[in-house]
């Protein structure tokens, strides 16, 4: 007799990339609540840990990405790279599927060049590039305020819930942790590595707790 999934135990879900619904390798994933949810390179997709696929959303723009989002249940979605017309989406995964709840086009990234980084939080949005950051409202067009970054910057990353930013610069071997508040550094950490091998990858842990 076969006994019903357990929530609290991993689920093992295999996936084909050369499956023609992917149209290519999957560009990133997640996971919630024992359903899948994969980005190709034409569609969002979440699939149940069964492998049935439960819903579809066409992509929009360039190559997306998922970023952190504090709502229950939603998944933010958005440009892995700076240009105009590569809007953030704000998508609540239900039982019957994959509903948008936001949307908003991003200015902010208009005409800049390298990394950018976004977090979704109670408050309101968090956007990110090699220059600057922004706190935005959902609802409007311009930001509520924002801040410039060093010239040296490579790679930014929010915290979870949005209220520090790491940074790593080319040529240094520490990262910056800024407040999203005002700009200012609250903390400096020491990290392995060689200026000369360009810049330090930075990414936050599960609840913000660690960085990696």
């Amino acid at each position: 007799m076969s006994s019903a999934p357990n929530p609290s135990r991993p689920q093992h879900i295999e996936l084909d990339y050369r499956d023609p619904r992917f149209s290519c390798y999957p560009a990133d994933l997640t996971s919630m609540h024992g359903r899948l949810l994969v980005i190709s390179l034409r569609d969002l997709v979440l699939w149940s840990r069964e492998g049935e696929e439960l819903a579809r959303v066409p992509s929009v723009g360039g190559s997306q990405r998922f970023y952190p989002s504090a709502r229950p249940d939603c998944v933010l979605l958005g440009p892995t790279s700076p240009g105009a017309g590569n809007p953030l989406r704000l998508f609540q995964v239900t039982d019957s599927g994959l509903t948008l709840l936001k949307e908003r086009l991003t200015p902010e990234l208009e005409f800049k060049i390298g990394n950018i980084h976004a977090v979704d939080t109670e408050e309101g949005l968090y956007i990110a590039t090699s220059d600057l950051f922004a706190f935005c409202d959902w609802e409007q067009d311009e930001p509520i305020r924002k801040h410039p970054l060093q010239s040296s910057t490579r790679t930014i990353c929010f915290s979870p819930d949005g209220t520090r930013l790491a940074v790593s610069h080319k040529g240094r071997t520490t990262i910056e942790i800024l407040s999203t508040a005002d700009g200012t550094v609250v903390q400096e950490l020491s990290c392995e590595g060689t200026p000369w091998s360009g810049y330090v990858v930075v990414d936050w842990g599960e609840g913000g707790h660690f960085l990696t």
